[in-house]
C-alpha cells in the first residue's frame, strides 16, 4: 500500500537509454571508432573486454601498448567520439560494453587542413552523400576506411569504392582547408550509385586487410595496343615484391565524364617503399595480361581520380625468359648463373638455405630485355646446400640447387 509522490511532488524516475554493443574485432589490424560514450572512457574501461587478445592502439597523436596483467599504457589514455583508432589485435575478439548515444548535434569535427583520423557518429549505416552533406562544397577531397575510399567531384558529390559509412568503423578523411561539420540524417547531394564493392569481388585474388597496417588507392584506366578497355571483362590486381596479392579491383563506369571505364584500386602494405607491380586477369578466358607499370608503395596514397586516372597499359607480349644453370657447381666461393628476358622486368633473385630462410639477395628490381650474368660471393656463408630462387614479374621462374663446398 505505499504511495510515493504527488502531483507536487513526484517520485523522479531515470530511464536509461544506453546502447548494447558487441563488435568483432579481427586478428590484425581493424580501423575502429566508438558512437556511444561512456563515464569512464579511459583505454581499460573501452577495452576491457578484449582482455590480452590485445596488443597495440593508436590515435592520430598518440599510442599505447598492451601488458598482460597491468593494462594498457602508453601517450593514449582515454578515448572519445570524434577519432578513428587503429587497433591491432592478437587474437580475434569482440568489444563489449554499454554506452549512451552520442547527439550529432553536439558532436562537432574540428578538421586541419590535410588529413583527418574521424569516427563515424550516427548509429546506423548511412549514404556518404548524406552523412558528410554539411562539408562545405569543395572542402574535402577524399575519405577513405579499411576497405574502401572515395573522391569528391565538386558538384557531383562521393563517388568510389566507398558508398556507406557504418558504425564502429574508422575513417580518414583529406580536407584542403580547416573545416568544422556533424554528421547529418536529412539527404545529401543527388548522388550516383557508387561501386559495389562487396558484390564485385571474386575469389581470383585473396586479400585479408587485417594483414596490414597502412593502405593506399589509386584509381587506374586500362589501355591495351592504345585503346582505353571499357569493359567490365577485367580484373586488375596489384603484387608486392614477395608475389602476394595486396589489393584488386573490378572495373567500373565512371559517371560524371559519360561513363568510361576505370579501375577503383585499393592496396595495402606494411612499408613504404615496397614495389608494386600489377596484372589484368580476364573473366571470359581466365587468362592473367601483364603490365608495364612499376610503383612504389606509400601508405595513404591518392594516384589519380575518375577525370584524371592512372594510365596503365597491358604488356606487347608475355615476357619470355630462359635461367642458366649455376656454375661452377658445387662452388667456392663464386657461384654464377644467367637470365635472359626478352621484355623488361621486375626480377628478384634471392638465395635460401636448406631450411628455407633467405640468406642473400643477388638482384631486386627492374632488369632491361638482354641476357644478364648474376653473381653471388658466399664467402661469409657455411659449407652446405643453398637454393637459387629467381622470380620475375611475380611469376617462379626458377629454384636452383647449389652447393657451397670449402
Amino acid at each position: 500500500d505505499m504511495t510515493l509522490g504527488t502531483v507536487v511532488n513526484p517520485e523522479i524516475l531515470n530511464v536509461s537509454l544506453g546502447v548494447d554493443i558487441d563488435v568483432l574485432m579481427n586478428s590484425g589490424w581493424n580501423w575502429m571508432s566508438f558512437n556511444v560514450y561512456t563515464e569512464d572512457m579511459a583505454l581499460n574501461n573501452m577495452l576491457s573486454s578484449l582482455d590480452d587478445n590485445a596488443e597495440y592502439i593508436k590515435s592520430q597523436s598518440g599510442y599505447a601498448d598492451y601488458y598482460a596483467g597491468f593494462g594498457w599504457f602508453g601517450t593514449l589514455g582515454d578515448m572519445d567520439n570524434l577519432s578513428m583508432y587503429k587497433l591491432r589485435m592478437g587474437a580475434a575478439d569482440n568489444i563489449v560494453l554499454t554506452g549512451m548515444p552520442v547527439d550529432l548535434e553536439s558532436t562537432i569535427f574540428n578538421l586541419s587542413s590535410g588529413w583527418n583520423w574521424i569516427a563515424y557518429a550516427p548509429q546506423f549505416d548511412l549514404d556518404i552523400n548524406t552523412a558528410l552533406v554539411n562539408i562545405p562544397d569543395g572542402n574535402a577531397e577524399y575519405v577513405k576506411s579499411q576497405a574502401g575510399y572515395a573522391d569528391y567531384y565538386s558538384g557531383f558529390g562521393w563517388f568510389g569504392t566507398l558508398s556507406d559509412m557504418q558504425p564502429f568503423l574508422g575513417y580518414l578523411l583529406r580536407v584542403n582547408t580547416d573545416t568544422q561539420f556533424t554528421y547529418s540524417l536529412g539527404d545529401g547531394l543527388a548522388r550516383y550509385d557508387s561501386y559495389d564493392y562487396e558484390s564485385n569481388t571474386h575469389d581470383v585474388f585473396d586479400v585479408n586487410m587485417h594483414d596490414y597496417e597502412h593502405n593506399g588507392t589509386m584509381t587506374v584506366a586500362l589501355y591495351d595496343n592504345g585503346e582505353r578497355i571499357q569493359s567490365s571483362d577485367y580484373l586488375l590486381a596489384a603484387f608486392d615484391e614477395s608475389g602476394d596479392c595486396v589489393g584488386h579491383t573490378q572495373s567500373t563506369a565512371f559517371p560524371f565524364d559519360g561513363g568510361n571505364t576505370i579501375f577503383p584500386l585499393m592496396v595495402y602494405g606494411n612499408e613504404d617503399g615496397v614495389g608494386l607491380t600489377f596484372k589484368a586477369y580476364q573473366l571470359s578466358t581466365g587468362q592473367y595480361h601483364e603490365i608495364d607499370q612499376r610503383l612504389s608503395f606509400t601508405h595513404d596514397m591518392t594516384l589519380g581520380d575518375g577525370f584524371d586516372p592512372v594510365v596503365m597499359n597491358l604488356a606487347a607480349e608475355p615476357t619470355e625468359f630462359s635461367i642458366g644453370n649455376p656454375y661452377p657447381n658445387p662452388f667456392n666461393p663464386v657461384v654464377n648463373f644467367d637470365v635472359e628476358i626478352t621484355n623488361e622486368s621486375y626480377v628478384t633473385a634471392k638465395i635460401y638455405n636448406i631450411s628455407g630462410q633467405e640468406v642473400a639477395t643477388i638482384h631486386d628490381g627492374m632488369l632491361s630485355a638482354k641476357n644478364h650474368q648474376m653473381r653471388w660471393m658466399a664467402d661469409s656463408y657455411a659449407s652446405g646446400v643453398y637454393f637459387i630462387k629467381v622470380i620475375i614479374d611475380n611469376n617462379p621462374a626458377t629454384h636452383k640447387k647449389i652447393v657451397l663446398l670449402k
